[in-house]
């Protein structure tokens, strides 16, 4: 049997917000320094987090959806949605921070790291 995911209200939303967090994490992965501080952890991980929110918010409506076909599960719960304010703050926290540290390294590194980061940057600025 499988679970209805399609009947969540923001279904397409949320399918689109793992994919670019998935692309976003790959970016910011590859982006990062050998030799750079571990800050450049803190973005994948946001990302992750986000993806891992989207999806579970999917299962479990879907759940409750299976288990009462003939009514609709209350949504969106507070518990949710102060994830999201939560998340939303963080990840344009962290997009900020990351465009302005790549502006005022533009001029010394050039290449990959900066545009790979810019990328990931405007990954979680579309997450927000």
């Amino acid at each position: 049997m499988s679970l209805p995911y399609k009947a969540h209200p923001l279904y397409h939303l949320r399918r689109l917000l793992i994919i670019i967090s998935l692309i976003g994490i790959t970016l910011a992965l590859i982006s990062l320094e050998p030799y750079a501080p571990s800050d450049g952890l803190i973005m994948p991980l946001l990302l992750c987090t986000s993806a891992l929110i989207a999806g579970a918010d999917l299962l479990f409506y879907a759940t409750r959806k299976a288990a009462r076909p003939g009514e609709d599960p209350p949504w969106p719960t507070i518990p949710w949605m102060a994830a999201d304010v939560v998340l939303a703050v963080l990840l344009l926290g962290m997009a900020t921070a990351v465009l302005n540290t790549l502006t005022i390294v533009y001029g010394y590194r050039s290449g990959s790291f900066v545009v790979l980061s810019a990328y990931a940057a405007l990954a979680c600025l579309l997450n927000s």
